[in-house]
């Protein structure tokens, strides 16, 4: 069982500058009060900063950077309440005035930390999954979104969150593959699911990424220990390697040396009781569950800088603000059974040997008899013989009936939907912009409500369908996401995202076989689609045993992409299944 994450504070309050948002340099715009506090903020002198800025707060209450700043200031301090009022205020700032949405939308960044900080994973997970739809290149922004989902999942019981983790963290080592402290927490995930082969080989590529990376240590140390497998001595040993190696390196990385040293010296007392009992004849025993530590902060920090006289537009870059020994997100423990992942043997194709033919001689066509003529005959006309009539080749079957008899698995029952009428476009696209912006804000009841607006007005809207359908999914409404799917479909056979997205929802519904069904047409339409070969591997070996169309398209993910983030996992499994 690897370490869970503590409920509550996550980050300690005497720590130097958070990563928990935005610093303004404020030395060529804004009142002086910011270039202040933001010079006390890098001091670490919290409370200070937080006096300048209620002042300046007070000479320039419509400036949204004030009371950003002062959000960090008082989160940075501890007074979470009050940093919660500070960054509220700058959204309602925003909502009076519509030319500042994207400005601030770094601000839900920070909410999403602060609510992390204080305990609640939901709400943090909400307000980083607004900030990610703004900046999808934000590894700062997956990262602690998959961590908050993860939380949420351990916390709420959602096993949902463990999907949207999963897809937040997978998206965060896209955008830093040499992130060790990613692959360690994806690790987490996988073991929260009880899929310890696939946390056994993200861990593995965290060491890859970083040898030194102690929490892969810890983990991987913790997972040979309580999951040895088969060979029990063979893995209880390499756990004893592993702590060995965790407690050897530098004091100021090892955030769990003690609880480390606990679990060493009774996996030592284990292997070796003779020995032990002759050095301590009343050894203490020793106690179990050492204090699970915090969750260590970021190293990233958002920096925004504003041209000279003006207030936009923003745009954020990530620095490093503390040495990266220091700032490295520590993360939960893990502790599954170690088997080093080994290539699959791809089998040699036989050699053929290829007989040349010998010359063939040339013939000599024998001299022309004389044929003697004969009289003319009148030939008797009969009727003309019909041609054969060559049989129809037989239909191929179809991709369904291809599959097993699975009288287990549900089938999805289909609408037999006609074409829409067109209505009134112009209508249905002023509610299709507020749906969208809603949307973009996390806001799904009131999205929803939008796009029905929108295709009341133009039933033929495809994109309004594609995006209920979107919403519906994501507020846990499968059947209407997945009628809503349909009707896009049906006016757009050839939508990449909604056929994709269709198959996500089926296969959540449990509808295995038409999941498998939609992404065998659109791998016609899209045969280097990587996510839909990934996804009819999984269908193809989780649910509808058929291991040897698994093995197809798996090989196909590493054809595309051989530095996929699932790539060591694959790799065993296609050598677990020749």
């Amino acid at each position: 069982m690897f370490h869970t994450i503590k409920k509550g504070k996550l980050l300690q309050p005497a720590a130097a500058l958070v990563a928990a948002g935005l610093l303004l340099s404020c030395s060529q715009s804004g009142p002086g009060g910011l270039a202040e506090a933001e010079q006390l903020l890098r001091a670490g002198k919290a409370d200070e900063a937080a006096r300048v800025l209620k002042q300046a707060a007070a000479d320039t209450p419509e400036d949204w950077r004030v009371f950003n700043l002062l959000g960090m200031a008082q989160h940075r301090a501890g007074h979470r309440s009050d940093a919660l009022r500070a960054y509220k205020k700058v959204l309602a700032l925003a909502e009076r005035n519509a030319s500042l949405i994207h400005a601030v939308h770094v601000v839900h960044y920070n909410l999403g930390r602060l609510y992390l900080d204080a305990g609640k994973p939901a709400e943090a997970a909400r307000e980083l999954a607004t900030y990610t739809l703004g900046a999808e290149r934000s590894f700062a922004g997956h990262y602690w979104r998959g961590t908050a989902e993860l939380l949420a999942a351990k916390q709420l019981g959602r096993p949902e969150m463990l999907e949207r983790a999963e897809a937040s963290l997978r998206r965060a080592i896209e955008l830093q593959p040499k992130s060790a402290a990613a692959f360690n927490r994806l690790a987490l995930v996988f073991q929260h699911r009880g899929d310890a082969p696939r946390a056994l080989a993200s861990l593995q590529r965290a060491r890859e990424v970083d040898p030194k990376f102690a929490p892969a240590i810890l983990n991987l140390a913790i997972l040979h220990q309580r999951q040895p497998g088969g060979n029990r001595q063979q893995s209880q040993q390499k756990a004893l390697q592993l702590y060995l190696e965790y407690l050897a390196l530098d004091d100021a990385q090892l955030a769990r040396k003690e609880a480390a040293q606990q679990a060493l010296n009774r996996l030592n007392l284990e292997l070796n009781p003779a020995l032990l009992a002759t050095l301590d004849n009343n050894p203490k025993p020793p106690t179990h569950g050492a204090p699970i530590g915090p969750l260590m902060e970021s190293n990233q920090v958002v920096t925004v800088r504003f041209p000279v006289g003006g207030n936009g537009p923003v745009r954020g870059t990530i620095i490093s603000n503390r040495p990266p020994a220091a700032l490295r997100p520590t993360l939960p423990r893990i502790r599954p059974p170690v088997h080093t992942p080994r290539p699959p043997v791809v089998p040699k194709p036989p050699v053929e040997t290829v007989k040349v033919p010998e010359p063939v001689k040339p013939i000599t066509p024998p001299p022309p008899t004389r044929v003697k003529p004969e009289p003319p005959t009148v030939a008797k006309v009969e009727p003309p013989t019909p041609a054969p009539v060559k049989p129809n080749p037989p239909t191929p079957p179809k991709f369904a009936e291809t599959l097993p008899s699975l009288p287990s698995i549900e089938r999805y029952p289909y609408q037999k939907l006609a074409l829409p009428e067109k209505g009134d476009r112009k209508t249905a696209n002023k509610h299709f912009k507020k749906a969208l912006h809603a949307h973009k804000l996390n806001q799904l009841s009131a999205a929803m409500v939008g796009y029905r607006e929108a295709l009341k007005a133009d039933p033929g809207y495809q994109q309004a369908h594609g995006n209920l359908a979107l919403a519906a999914y994501q507020a846990g409404k499968l059947r209407e996401a997945l009628q809503a799917y349909e009707m896009a479909l049906t006016l757009n056979p050839l939508s990449l995202d909604s056929r994709y997205h269709f198959a996500l929802a089926l296969n959540k519904g449990g509808y295995y076989i038409d999941a498998a069904r939609e992404l065998d047409r659109l791998l016609l339409d899209y045969p280097k689609l990587l996510r839909g070969h990934l996804l009819m591997a999984n269908l193809f070996d989780k649910h509808l045993e058929q291991p040897r169309r698994a093995r197809t398209h798996y090989a196909k993910v590493i054809q595309i992409n051989p530095a996929h983030a699932e790539a060591s996992s694959i790799r065993q499994w296609l050598s677990e299944h020749p």
